[in-house]
């Protein structure tokens, strides 16, 4: 598709390079949410080649409106979804040569949280709200979210924030590794960190999963059941965890995939996301 010099400020993701040729900014410019939908998705990747090809250092990536992103476009989550899918974007993101930096504002959820995931950095303001919320509608992440996840900030906390599916705010964020800074200005701090840092930061996803400490399994297993009437996918989440641990992280994606779509196929999650959209669409 790429970025048509006159159009490219009304598309769901613009790129433009600084004048030193060292930083590629990436922006989410899609209301009012920032919904990566199939356009996004296949502007992703396209700024991915840009970059690479600019000859850029860093990429910055931010967003426009209230928040950085609420994830993947709904409307699309009953219909087959045109390639790029997130997976393979979020794959393409963080094995760029150029290291991804994301300065979130707002709310990050679902498939903005995994895009925020795939980055090499992370640095959020002091309100923002990160999660994955996908157990809500009878899901469990599907894009990479129970992998890198558990990679960055350990078991405990990957299934206290997946199978609760509240966000975390940004200090605990900070606290347990999910952001490494907290800035009022995000870009300005993204611009700010030293470039043998980046170099020396290792992606998400070429990072050892521990194995999951049965305490642990059995202390979320027994919040999950307390916590809801049913508790399908959160403890599809567990499970997926534990036997996961150890795979490598594109065998761990197919294992979440695989889970993801049997989920959603099913009854329950049919009910949950009628229920949500319904709900959504009355206002409530």
């Amino acid at each position: 598709m790429g970025f048509p010099v006159t159009e490219e400020q009304q598309l769901p993701v613009s790129y433009r390079l600084s004048s030193s040729g060292a930083v590629a900014y990436v922006t989410l410019n899609n209301p009012p949410v920032n919904a990566i939908g199939a356009d996004a998705r296949r502007l992703l990747v396209d700024a991915v080649d840009r970059a690479e090809k600019d000859g850029a250092k860093r990429v910055i990536l931010s967003s426009t409106g209230r928040m950085f992103s609420a994830g993947a476009d709904t409307r699309e989550f009953d219909k087959p979804v045109a390639p790029p899918v997130l997976p393979d974007v979020f794959d393409r993101v963080e094995n760029s040569s150029v290291p991804w930096i994301a300065a979130l504002h707002g709310v990050t959820l679902g498939g903005g949280c995994e895009l925020m995931l795939s980055c090499r950095y992370r640095i959020a303001t002091p309100d923002a709200a990160i999660g994955l919320p996908e157990v809500n509608l009878g899901l469990v992440p599907g894009a990479g979210g129970t992998q890198r996840l558990p990679r960055l900030v350990g078991a405990e906390a990957a299934l206290s924030m997946i199978c609760s599916g509240a966000p975390v705010t940004a200090d605990t964020a900070l606290t347990i590794g999910l952001v490494e800074e907290l800035a009022e200005d995000t870009v300005a701090a993204a611009l700010a960190v030293p470039q043998e840092k980046l170099a020396a930061t290792a992606p998400v996803g070429q990072r050892d999963a521990m194995p999951v400490l049965s305490i642990v399994s059995e202390k979320a297993r027994k919040n999950a059941l307390e916590a809801k009437l049913d508790a399908t996918a959160p403890l599809r989440a567990i499970e997926l965890i534990e036997q996961t641990a150890g795979m490598s992280l594109s065998q761990g994606q197919a294992a979440e995939t695989e889970v993801f779509f049997e989920l959603r196929d099913g009854e329950q999650s049919k009910a949950m996301r009628a229920a949500f959209f319904s709900a959504r669409k009355s206002g409530k």
